[in-house]
């Protein structure tokens, strides 16, 4: 019919098949959960639950994204196992009399610092380049991932640490640059390779799954595994040789309740409670930790700051909830897009509507830098929004303008935020590594480094888990522009 009548809009034909051989695909069996599950029942609080789980609160709160009150009745929760159950790192005793010889028991990583050669390290860099050859010769149809490309800006970045500061520093480094996929067939052949062995500090990879197993293989020979990437503080639990350089969420608001409590504890504070279910984590979250900076027991966090609901936002209901005149400090624990926009619209009308009766500080998260398209810029700078941002790159900075100099100098292109990450590290590693290398690779917490667009200052809020940099800068919205507000934490002069 088509080669008597040619094809017609809208007509309906039928394309004939080859046969094809089709094989099953590898059936690869979910790995279970290590940790046992609990559904929490009516009236039960993650305080009970630990107790009678013979758990400490800081370990279930580890487990669970480190929310250990946000939970609700019928929610299913991850239970660690007790501390008397792990299976410690046994150590056979050089001592050889005829008798059994006795086993030392150590509960914590014990690194190995030997080195290639004379005062050589081996440093990784297990990076997703992914390198591929483009399918034409013609340049504008080359494509690079976004994987790759955040990979290849921290490398740039890292590498250059290394050539500014190697023959500065007389520590001598072996540096190795691995590809892996986000596969386990490839980081399965790269951690069996007898070269993973020899290293001692590992940076990376960037996906969770594949970075907690990395962290597992190099504690067997004790190195030491570091996360650059932003990620739950979770994959630090279990794993206490495994370093996070950046703070997750969850660790950001841990340090702004310290700085509040510590800095803003006698201002009007209020915390806004939005009533949205995707923030009450955070909101339960934020009470606890303000409590413990406060010296408040954990069964009274809920008094130890008020709080105010929100349900219906307008101009009424703000005019109630603000009754009396005066400088109020809020903080804002929200994620949720629409009750932020919302929020802040009708907050700026009761200001305007009421000029000089209040003056407004709102303390938000990093994730609000994302809404500037939603949010009028006049709400931002009339309500002094503040909030906590990480490797922010803050021009007025002097060293990372001469950064920024010396950088397009070399290379004839600027480089980004994730370069100056790659830098700091760098220059950490190499740093210590010079200075301090036993200390550090024992116990890397002890030691604050201040970078250019980064600082490191590292808490390990369990024994047998990893640590992670609590540092956060705030900025607040000032004169159309983000100015530094505050650091936390301090580093005050002894």
């Amino acid at each position: 019919e088509v080669k008597e009548n040619g094809l017609k809009t809208d007509a309906e034909i039928k394309i004939p098949l080859k046969s094809v051989q089709v094989s099953e695909a590898a059936k690869v069996q979910a790995k279970p959960d290590p940790l046992a599950s609990y559904t929490v029942k009516k009236g039960e609080t993650a305080y009970g639950i630990a107790k009678s789980q013979g758990v400490s609160l800081d370990e279930l709160a580890v487990a669970n994204s480190l929310f250990p009150t946000g939970i609700r009745e019928g929610m299913v929760i991850r239970i660690p196992k007790p501390r008397s159950s792990v299976a410690p790192v046994v150590k056979e005793s050089t001592q050889n009399d005829g008798a059994e010889s006795p086993k030392q028991v150590e509960t914590a990583v014990t690194p190995n610092l030997q080195t290639l050669d004379s005062n050589t390290y081996h440093i990784g860099l297990l990076l997703p380049m992914n390198p591929v050859s483009p399918n034409s010769g013609r340049e504008a149809q080359f494509t690079i991932s976004e994987h790759a490309r955040v990979a290849l800006s921290f490398y740039r970045g890292f590498q250059f640490g290394v050539d500014s500061f190697s023959q500065k520093l007389s520590v001598k480094c072996k540096i190795t640059l691995y590809s892996v996929g986000n596969d386990s067939a490839s980081l399965k052949a790269f951690t069996s390779k007898a070269e993973f062995d020899s290293l001692h500090v590992l940076v990376g990879p960037f996906y969770t799954d594949q970075f907690e197993k990395v962290a597992t293989k190099m504690a067997q020979h004790g190195g030491i595994a570091i996360c650059p990437m932003p990620k739950p503080s979770k994959l630090l639990f279990r794993h206490p040789n495994a370093v996070k350089t950046t703070p997750s969420e969850s660790m950001q608001l841990n340090s702004l309740a310290e700085y509040i409590a510590s800095e803003m504890k006698d201002s009007n504070l209020l915390l806004v409670n939005s009533n949205k279910f995707q923030d009450q984590e955070n909101v339960e979250f934020f009470k606890t930790q303000y409590a413990r900076a406060c010296g408040v027991p954990d069964t009274f966090s809920g008094d130890a700051i008020r709080e105010i609901k929100l349900w219906n936002i307008n101009y009424e209901t703000m005019k109630m909830r603000f009754r009396d005149s005066g400088s109020y400090v809020l903080i804002v624990p929200s994620t949720n897009r629409v009750f932020i926009t919302k929020f802040l619209s009708e907050l700026y009308n009761l200001t305007y509507r009421e000029p000089g009766k209040y003056h407004f500080r709102l303390i938000g998260l990093s994730e609000w830098q994302k809404l500037d398209e939603d949010i009028d810029i006049r709400h931002l700078h009339q309500l002094n929004v503040t909030l906590p941002l990480v490797s922010y790159v803050d021009f007025r900075n002097y060293k990372i303008n001469n950064f920024y100099k010396s950088y397009h100098q070399k290379f004839g292109f600027e480089p980004d935020a994730l370069t100056l990450q790659g830098f700091d590290l760098a220059a950490y590693l190499l740093s210590e590594l010079t200075y301090r290398p036993t200390e550090w690779l024992q116990a890397p917490e002890k030691y604050r480094y201040d970078g250019i667009l980064d600082v490191y200052d590292f808490k390990r809020i369990m024994a047998d888990s990893g640590i992670e940099n609590r540092f956060i800068k705030l900025f607040e919205y000032d004169n159309y522009t983000l100015k530094e507000f505050a650091q936390w934490p301090i580093q005050r002069m002894k």
